[in-house]
């Protein structure tokens, strides 16, 4: 009987030694999956800083070009309205000519 009482004991003795290294283990285990995890949300958090610092790059080169663009479009319309003033004073200029041609009674 003490023989077996002793094998049982061996045997409760390795079954927990195996449980406390599978504790142990298990431990390790979610560890390393919470340091994963930081690391990994640490490099989300890097890619997240570097897509919004290039988002706002863009929103400033697309304010920039917009004011290009308005610039660009104020002094375009400048000139054409600077050209539709000159052609109506032409304009203006024939008529009188015409007119004086017209009206104009030729002296015998």
């Amino acid at each position: 009987m003490g023989a077996i009482a002793s094998s049982a004991l061996a045997v409760a003795i390795a079954g927990g030694t195996a449980l406390v290294e599978k504790v142990d283990e298990t431990a390790k285990d979610v560890e390393k999956g919470r340091t994963e995890r930081i690391e990994a949300y640490g490099e989300v958090s890097k890619n997240i800083s570097v897509v919004e610092t290039k988002l706002n790059q863009l929103i400033t080169q697309l304010s920039q070009l917009e004011l290009r663009l308005e610039r660009s479009m104020n002094h375009d319309l400048d000139l054409r309205d600077k050209k539709i003033e000159s052609v109506e004073r032409e304009v203006a200029e024939l008529q009188k000519r015409v007119n004086e041609m017209v009206y104009r009674r030729p002296t015998r």
